[in-house]
């Protein structure tokens, strides 16, 4: 049973986390949206002086369907063939729309977007909630956020145009990335029972190319059309479903036939080595037995911090830049947008040399690598971080968490179910930590909904580890750990599929790129 002192960490960070976005969402205003709009320039000069409606016709969906006129910051309420500003809720003709004033910080239009979460909490919000729970909740036991699923349920349930719904994926996997943290941080390798088991070197080589990869991928989810990023979404997911089901069969095939190694003792075989690698044994044993590294920690802590002042400093639709002379286009606007990467790739080649440098020591002394162990080759500490550039990339892009991308690839390498799963959590949580820092900057993150669904992560992860993990340890079948990650990753590939068809017929066109201001 689980002490009262351990629920103060999820407890706290429950509230604390609710708190912020709702106090966020509150201050924001009750009656106005600050969304991007790649055609508003042109959509506001486009507009009447003396009336409400604009120059621009509506737009003739196929298949006998009403006219439209859809933007991607919001609707307009088609009028005699003409888009015109709403007037009241009912103007919206869907029950996920109301009216509101949207403006870029200049201009401001009554428009229909996405109703907001507080007072107008209804029956749809409690369903996607509720399915929220049980996917973060098997996702939690596999190490990853859920974002393949999460994406397409928000845009299926709750109607969120795909852009939006990729920002409160990553708020949600920001709350359940709270709980993973606490609980995978007090477990133990089950191959080597002295040392956590977190992978905090794994972590730490992966850290700053995700998040350089982060800052790419909201970049471009702010450029592609929605029917450019479902397809990236569903070729991606696909091909990771197929390898984590492979790689499953095989995790359970050996748990049937005991191929695994035992669990062994630290030092069992120093008195084999002459005292100087006696001395490098004894030492690199007591270093990698350390609960919490904060060396290690610190420095991954520090790469995020220098990603949210830079994007504080660079400014947005959600949040303007306090330097001033920065707006969307310029030269230091793309200077503060792209700048940390330069400081990240920094962090990397430092993280690179410090793990080679330890690989060679242990290569010295003969080490005795437990099962699942990565070896730290100059080919590992080079290719592997271009996995980690991906998966910052589409966790910006495409709301997938960045473990679901690095889970499947650390078991490729030979890591362990448990490890993997406990390692990608940390990753997830700077994924989630930095594009959700992005993504409200930009304006893109409905702050109201980001805090009852990192709410809805954080509590879903508790029953998660509670429950699932529970089940999971009793009958020592980490390989389901596996088969929970395909599972959520397949189920992700049909729901993005279905939105994605429905867009289209909708549409009765492809939209084309935007501009990022």
């Amino acid at each position: 049973e689980l002490e009262m002192s351990k629920w103060s960490l999820p407890s706290a960070a429950c509230v604390l986390v609710f708190l912020f976005f709702s106090t966020c969402g509150v201050s924001a205003g009750a009656g106005s949206h600050s969304l991007p709009g790649p055609n508003w320039d042109a959509l506001w000069a486009s507009n009447s002086s003396d009336s409400n409606c604009t120059s621009i016709q509506c737009h003739l969906p196929p298949f006998g369907r009403a006219p439209e006129c859809k933007f991607s910051f919001g609707s307009l309420v088609c009028q005699n063939e003409t888009c015109c500003q709403c007037e009241t809720n009912d103007d919206c003709q869907n029950p996920s729309l109301h009216c509101h004033l949207v403006h870029n910080g200049t201009f401001a239009m009554n428009m229909c977007v996405h109703k907001r979460l507080f007072p107008n909490f209804d029956l749809e919000d409690g369903l996607m909630g509720g399915l929220a729970f049980v996917a973060v909740s098997l996702a939690s036991s596999a190490g990853v956020g859920g974002g393949g699923v999460l994406v397409p349920l928000y845009m299926q349930v709750s109607k969120w145009p795909i852009q939006q719904a990729s920002a409160l994926s990553q708020s949600t996997i920001f709350g359940a990335g709270i709980t993973n943290l606490f609980f995978f941080g007090r477990q133990n390798h089950p191959m080597a029972p002295w040392r956590p088991l977190i992978e905090y070197d794994v972590c730490l080589l992966f850290m700053a190319p995700i998040i350089a990869g982060s800052i790419v991928g909201v970049f471009l989810n702010s450029i592609f059309p929605e029917w450019l990023t479902a397809i990236l979404l569903v070729v991606a997911v696909t091909a990771m479903t197929v390898r984590t089901v492979k790689k499953g069969v095989k995790s359970l095939k050996n748990e049937k036939s005991g191929t695994l190694k035992e669990a062994r003792k630290p030092s069992e075989s120093t008195m084999l080595l002459n005292p100087l690698q006696r001395r490098m044994s004894m030492k690199i044993e007591k270093k990698e037995s350390k609960k919490y590294p904060w060396k290690t920690i610190t420095a991954m802590c520090a790469q995020i911090c220098i990603l949210i002042v830079m994007a504080i400093l660079k400014g947005g639709h959600g949040s303007p830049s306090v330097i001033p002379g920065v707006q969307c286009g310029n030269v230091p606007y793309y200077l503060l947008f792209f700048g940390p990467i330069a400081i990240l790739a920094i962090f990397m080649v430092i993280t690179a040399h410090h793990l080679h440098k330890g690989y060679k020591a242990k290569e010295y002394i003969n080490y005795d690598y437990p099962a699942g162990d990565i070896k730290w080759t100059k080919r590992n500490v080079c290719v592997n971080p271009i996995a980690g550039i991906i998966a910052g990339i589409m966790a910006g892009l495409l709301g997938l968490g960045g473990g679901t991308v690095i889970g499947p690839l650390l078991l490729e390498f030979g890591m362990l179910p448990l490890p993997v799963a406990a390692t990608s959590a940390v990753m997830v949580m700077a994924t989630a930590m930095s594009t959700t820092t992005q993504f409200l900057v930009n304006g893109t993150l409905d702050l109201e909904y980001a805090g009852f669904l990192a709410l809805i992560g954080l509590l879903s992860s508790i029953f998660g580890h509670l429950v699932i993990g529970r089940l999971l340890k009793k009958y020592k079948k980490t390989s389901y750990i596996t088969f929970f990650l395909s599972f959520i990753l397949a189920t992700g590939v049909v729901l993005i599929i279905v939105q994605g068809v429905e867009d289209v017929i909708k549409a009765g066109k492809l939209s084309p790129f935007s501009s990022p201001c």
